[in-house]
């Protein structure tokens, strides 16, 4: 029998012992980040951390995997133990957002979160930070390896926990990763040569100063949105007389949990959480898309500073009243 026969073999029993495992591994993992996702994103944009499906990988994508191994010297496998030494990411699972600083948030809040649940173990010493390390490739990303605890009564006694890799990349890591990584060092008819490598990492640099950029501009925008923050002043004081306010009716046109963009006469403005917090009296935090949606018209104060306009409704019953938005529940 072929060494490629025997490897087929090999992967295919396996898929069919452990793949029910694996199974179950994806969706523990799945809800555990999402629980930690929403905890981290509190009155904060939902779309700042993604947590995707995630995958099994594919039998094909194991045996190619095992031959790449081979061809670099390691022993061919034998076994079921042999195989999982070599391949630890048949389960894997990403995370995407939307700046550096998403991806440092959820980094450091992982470890603490995993350690508090009994089921779940993670390994560090197999953990790979190539944000600060990145490839040779150029490929950016933290990778953390976890292992799931599997409760089902057929699963074999004393089985070791499945291993679940989690990827966190910024969007813009995994774009540069779906346009380069995945065509030049996957398996196929063309080998990269030095040029293609070099095109590679210069396109992962510029990406990279894109995603500084990308930090600078949400940082800005935060301050000005910031839904515990005070609102912004009606106008600068004159020394001897009081501003004149200046009222307007607007229309809503874009809504988040931030802050929602509101025009008048066709100028856009925004509309900080902190004032309808204030405006509904809520004493915590507030999403301003439960009280405001596209197409609302309201009444605003028109607020002009250094940083930009800002529209303050001023009149509470025009503002919808909250739904507690129940969340899907995953099956097992």
């Amino acid at each position: 029998m072929s060494t490629d026969s025997e490897l087929e073999d090999l992967v295919s029993r396996m898929y069919v012992e452990y793949e029910k495992r694996w199974n179950y591994a994806l969706r523990r993992t799945r809800r555990l980040l999402q629980a930690l996702t929403t905890e981290i994103l509190v009155g904060r944009d939902r779309e700042r951390l993604v947590v995707q499906k995630g995958r099994i990988k594919e039998p094909a994508s194991t045996v190619g995997k095992l031959r790449r191994k081979v061809a670099e010297g390691e022993p061919i496998p034998r076994t079921e133990e042999d195989v999982f030494h070599l391949v630890n990411d048949f389960v894997g699972i990403r995370i995407l957002c939307k700046t550096p600083r998403d991806l440092d948030e959820i980094s450091a809040r992982l470890p603490g979160y995993v350690e508090a649940e009994p089921d779940v173990t993670l390994y560090l010493g197999e953990s790979n930070d190539y944000v600060a390390h990145p490839k040779k490739s150029g490929y950016r990303a933290r990778h953390f390896v976890l292992g799931i605890s599997d409760p089902a009564a057929d699963a074999v006694p004393d089985a070791p926990p499945t291993k679940v890799e989690v990827q966190i990349r910024t969007r813009l890591q995994d774009a540069w990763s779906e346009l380069t990584h995945e065509d030049l060092y996957k398996p196929g008819p063309l080998k990269p040569d030095d040029f293609h490598d070099k095109i590679a990492r210069t396109m992962a640099g510029l990406l990279n100063e894109v995603d500084a950029l990308a930090d600078h501009l949400a940082t800005e925008l935060d301050s000005g949105t910031d839904p515990m923050k005070p609102a912004e002043p009606a106008a600068a004081e004159a020394v001897d007389a009081e501003p004149t306010p200046v009222y307007a009716t607007a229309v809503v046109v874009r809504s988040g949990p931030n802050y929602a963009l509101a025009q008048v006469n066709g100028r856009q403005g925004l509309v900080p959480a902190s004032v309808v917090r204030l405006l509904v009296g809520a004493e915590k935090l507030i999403d301003v898309d439960d009280y405001l949606q596209d197409e609302d018209v309201i009444t605003v104060q028109i607020v002009e500073s250094e940083k930009g306009v800002y529209y303050h409704p001023v009149d509470a019953s025009q503002l919808r009243q909250p739904v507690k938005r129940p969340r899907p529940v995953e099956p097992d």
